[in-house]
């Protein structure tokens, strides 16, 4: 297991060395920064998130975008559990905006958790 601090110097660390730094690779997932970059004009720190072993190199991977100085998740980029007519995933890119973000409520929250999960489904 390989695994790195992310709140060195008041942010997800230092520099990658390379073009992509591998932070954690346990419990059949390897975890990559790949690089800085900026989300709705905020910068961001990107990591891919995949699968290790051999299933790793037939799914895909999916990339997140943390906010640098928050550590809040601004973007996902990856499959969906949508499906197309040949029964294929989509691809998506959910963009999580700053300014819509609100502080939560105990009644919101204990609602959240007590709500059913369910998956999405694409409505025609």
């Amino acid at each position: 297991m390989v695994v790195h601090n992310f709140n060195v110097g008041g942010s997800f660390g230092r520099p990658a060395k390379t073009k992509t730094e591998l932070i954690l690779t346990d419990h059949g997932f390897q975890v990559q920064r790949l690089r800085r970059d900026l989300v709705q004009g905020i910068p961001t720190e990107v990591f891919r998130l995949r699968l290790s072993g051999v299933w790793g190199w037939f799914l895909p991977g999916i990339d997140v975008y943390y906010g640098s100085a928050d550590q809040v998740l601004m973007r996902y980029d990856g499959i969906s559990d949508l499906h197309d007519a040949a029964g294929n995933n989509y691809k998506t890119t959910i963009d999580f905006p700053a300014e819509e973000r609100t502080a939560a409520t105990v009644k919101a929250m204990l609602d959240a958790r007590s709500a059913p999960i369910a998956p999405c489904r694409k409505t025609s």
